[in-house]
């Protein structure tokens, strides 16, 4: 099995949001700040690059053995771009997985430089896929993909989580 499919992935972080406008509500006094989609595309690129460092990283320490499914780590960001107020929100039903999932979140950093609005008062959420082969991946990936229409057509306030790796 090849290393990245065994320690982990976290799909292209495409977060699904349309370009941001700041303060919807803005009197014509205020301005309003839109952020570029190709400015999130790329931050969402730096973003997944850390955190599969992260995961590769974890993977060294923790025997993932065939920890297989996904993961789905939402968390809050403090002044300084690191998250906090981490919790897992959905669990692969591994243990060692849902932990090697939450320590390669807690160690990503400049999350702040997100181009939205108030990065720091943001909620975001991390889809972490684990597989062991290409047809696991590849089931997963669609699992989450579906997973993900659904959360997002709950609610509003769904939309407003930046979703890492959906």
């Amino acid at each position: 099995m090849s290393t990245l499919m065994k320690t982990g992935l976290a799909l292209g972080l495409a977060a699904s949001l349309t370009p941001i406008a700041a303060n919807a509500g803005a009197t014509p006094s205020q301005d309003i700040v839109v952020r570029s989609q190709s400015a999130m595309e790329q931050w969402a690129s730096d973003t997944t690059r850390d955190l599969n460092r992260q995961l590769n990283i974890g993977a060294k320490h923790k025997n993932l053995g065939s920890a297989q499914g996904i993961v789905q780590v939402r968390f809050e960001t403090d002044a300084s771009g690191k998250p906090v107020n981490l919790e897992v929100y959905r669990s692969s039903g591994n243990p060692t997985a849902d932990r090697t999932a939450t320590w390669a979140v807690r160690r990503l950093d400049g999350l702040n430089d997100a181009p939205v609005n108030n990065a720091a008062g943001a909620r975001f959420q991390a889809n972490i896929i684990f597989a062991n082969t290409r047809a696991d991946k590849q089931r997963f990936v669609a699992e989450l993909a579906t997973s993900e229409r659904v959360r997002l057509a709950r609610s509003v306030a769904e939309s407003e989580v930046i979703s890492l790796g959906s």
